[in-house]
């Protein structure tokens, strides 16, 4: 009898919330500024109008550490909301005045920011407690204060107090981590079931009949969070699709397309995969089922090619600079029952 271990490491990019198009959207403390307030802020800033000095406050919107759209958004949401200034009505105030709104502007945004850290450093020491459990809803309020903290490292710096920005390094830090643990967690559970349901399969197997790899693809190795939510309502249903749903379902996992007389498509790991498939921008059911059983199968040759290794715990810290908010996808994404394996 044989017994195989495959340990199958996947990354799922995600986040909390789905949008209409079924896609997984990152939470946001902010949306990014408008160009037309990134232009409007830029001009304030840069005019000789106002004297060639910027108040104090405003100095870090000067030179900000990341692009104006990210640092000039929480500002831009205080001039467009408690100041009731439009982009077009802020640039036509006169020089002096739009300073004035700036200052105005950047001292309560610095004031919610604050607010903000205070907040999320809170929520990580809740959350990264020794002995405390996280469930799925628990998971995801994680993943989205990883989100946040990150946003705020990377884009609103500039507007922190030195006290600010320590208490945010140190908050990302503890979430970050925590969140690494439990992401390895999870992966480590799944691949155990994936495991263990073959072993299973094993035991009953014989020579002649040898035991097939589990076909997940939830378990494949860089797949979008796109292509995954397109896997699963295809699976339900395999008609009103066409070529761009086919091409985004086969590219999110990995397959290379070339555009000729019809959409060809291979994958560069397994050039055994491959198939084509009309423009049309609605298909026959038969060729969402071929798509299908391509990806299916992918995930069955990626099985079989991972090398039998038991499941082991991590042999030291993660290094947190190398691991990006994509890598922690699996925090919000459905559990997943075992795979069945064939008998």
């Amino acid at each position: 009898m044989r017994r195989r271990l495959l340990l199958s490491l996947f990354v799922l990019a995600g986040a909390v919330a789905r949008s209409a198009a079924g896609e997984f959207v990152a939470p946001e403390i902010y949306p990014a500024a408008s160009r037309a307030w990134t232009s409007a802020i830029g001009g304030a800033l840069a005019s000789p109008l106002a004297g060639p000095a910027l108040a104090p406050a405003l100095l870090p919107l000067s030179a900000p550490l990341s692009e104006p759209a990210r640092t000039f958004a929480p500002v831009a949401a205080q001039l467009q909301g408690p100041l009731g200034l439009a982009p077009a009505a802020f640039a036509a105030l006169p020089a002096p005045e739009q300073r004035a709104a700036l200052d105005l502007a950047v001292d309560e945004a610095r004031g919610k920011l604050q607010q903000t850290a205070a907040e999320l450093d809170a929520r990580s020491r809740a959350l990264s407690a020794p002995g405390h459990a996280l469930d799925k809803d628990g998971r995801a309020e994680l993943f989205g204060v990883v989100a946040r903290l990150s946003e705020l490292r990377s884009g609103y710096g500039p507007l922190l107090d030195d006290a600010s920005r320590g208490q945010v390094e140190q908050s990302y830090a503890r979430a970050m981590t925590r969140a690494v643990q439990v992401r390895d967690a999870l992966i480590g559970r799944r691949a155990a079931d994936l495991a263990g349901a073959l072993s299973q399969a094993d035991g009953r197997a014989t020579a002649a009949a040898p035991v097939a790899a589990p076909a997940d693809p939830a378990l494949l190795p860089g797949a979008s969070a796109r292509a995954l939510k397109l896997y699963e309502r295809m699976s339900e249903t395999t008609a009103g699709w066409g070529a761009d749903d086919i091409d985004a379902l086969l590219t999110g996992f990995g397959f290379r397309r070339r555009d000729g007389k019809h959409r060809n498509y291979d994958h560069p790991d397994f050039p055994q995969l491959h198939d084509s498939y009309s423009h049309q921008r609605q298909l026959k059911d038969v060729y969402v089922k071929s798509a299908l059983r391509l990806v299916r199968e992918l995930a069955r040759l990626r099985a079989q090619s991972v090398a039998a290794a038991p499941v082991r715990a991590p042999s030291g810290p993660a290094d947190l600079s190398r691991v990006r908010l994509e890598d922690l996808a699996v925090l919000v994404t459905a559990e997943h029952a075992p795979p069945r394996a064939r008998p």
